[in-house]
């Protein structure tokens, strides 16, 4: 009798499982091949087991948004990588990141569950990282789901056509970005210029452990443990809804602050009122490179979901630890959406969101290192910055077309 109990609530339990993948048709609000979501750039079309599907580049990405209803849903993507080394990339729900890596040698469906708590559009990009990963095609259904339950091919419907849908149309969205033209000598004064240093000498600004050294070009200098630090007064500088900040740094090769496991701060820009735009760029072995926008929170405030803070992260450990890196960033609050980039060496990452600061600009700009009045230790870059420039104009500009 036990046996035959036992027996039972296993049957029962199978019959559970198999359902539990089940999706109905009028569940599923979104099922279409990757190429054709609104916004498509950097991908390739290619064969995987008789499949055609979509190769997408290191910066590839496929994006659209849905309009959705309170309640659970999960984001089914139908992936394969080719080889260990081609495996990861990035899905983007609602500005919440999340890296995985597809399966290796065939094909699989990832699934991505999540919660929206009011109805609005929401936005969905899968986003490139690794030369290979490929994507099929893409669902949004009802419920909570697992991995390759259901598989996408088991979801009914058939799949849309296209979106008609354009990035004016999509809330939020990171895409990757170049420029047109790297920098390949010091920085020169033009009309948009409101502040420039080459640090050929000493100037004002400098605090802590620091010294002066060799440079990408003449003199640089060196920010020291534990408290180096080169703060700018900015309360005179003509900054508001646009600008851009760039610099070159070399971190010490021992801190090793491109890949290891500190977390080291490069740049703060302290909003001038409370509701003001803040920039804070760091880097976290967690996060890689990552660049905040926010209205002058306090470092402890934990990264949950965007509101009045968004960000966007860049993977650094490709940079070579022994050369110097141009690092830049910037913002346009002239529209509708708040926009800001974020590049290493000429290449990084766009994000745009719906406005959530005021264009106040900032008091001060610190490099290398925290401001010192938030009394967090050893959050110190440690090592060279050089040829520093602030313009009031946004980099758009001079991106790559």
């Amino acid at each position: 009798m036990r046996a035959r109990t036992i027996a039972i609530i296993c049957a029962a339990a199978m019959v559970s499982a198999c359902m539990a993948g089940e999706v109905a048709e009028e569940d599923v609000v979104l099922k279409i091949q990757v190429e054709h979501l609104g916004v498509v750039r950097g991908v390739s079309p290619v064969v995987q087991e008789a499949i055609t599907a979509m190769a997408f580049s290191p910066e590839g990405m496929a994006a659209g948004a849905v309009k959705l209803e309170p309640g659970d849903y999960t984001l089914l993507v139908e992936c394969y990588a080719p080889a260990g080394d081609q495996d990861g990339f990035f899905v983007e729900i609602a500005g919440q990141r999340t890296r995985r890596t597809a399966p290796i040698g065939n094909w699989g469906t990832l699934a991505y569950p999540f919660t929206v708590k009011e109805a609005r559009d929401i936005g969905i990009t899968v986003i490139g990282q690794e030369p290979g990963m490929t994507v099929d095609a893409v669902a949004v259904v009802k419920g909570t789901h697992k991995d390759n339950d259901p598989r996408l091919a088991d979801v009914p419907g058939d799949m849309k056509a296209g979106m008609e849908i354009s990035l004016a149309d999509i809330p939020r969205l990171s895409m990757g970005c170049s420029l047109a033209e790297m920098p390949d000598a010091p920085f020169e004064r033009d009309d948009n210029t409101v502040y420039l240093e080459h640090f050929e000498e000493p100037c004002a600004g400098a605090s802590g452990e620091y010294t002066w050294n060799e440079g990408k070009w003449g003199k640089a200098l060196y920010v020291d443990v534990p408290d180096g630090r080169f703060v700018i007064d900015a309360t005179s500088l003509e900054l508001g809804d646009q600008g851009t900040i760039e610099w070159w740094v070399k971190p010490r090769p021992a801190q090793e602050l491109w890949y290891d496991q500190g977390w080291h701060y490069l740049l703060h820009c302290h909003a001038r009122t409370e509701d003001g735009l803040q920039l804070d760029l760091s880097r976290h072995p967690r996060t890689n490179l990552r660049m905040i926008a926010s209205s002058s929170e306090d470092p402890y405030y934990v990264n949950t979901e965007p509101g009045t803070r968004e960000w966007v992260d860049l993977s650094t450990r490709e940079l070579d630890l022994n050369e110097w890196h141009h690092i830049l960033v910037s913002w346009d609050m002239t529209g509708e959406r708040e926009h800001i980039w974020m590049m290493v060496d000429g290449r990084g990452k766009e994000h745009f969101f719906p406005k959530a600061h005021e264009a106040t600009g900032f008091s001060t700009i610190t490099l290398g290192n925290t401001p010192p009045e938030w009394d967090v230790p050893f959050l110190f870059m440690d090592g060279g910055i050089d040829e520093v420039r602030i313009q009031n104009v946004s980099v758009v500009d001079r991106l790559a077309q």
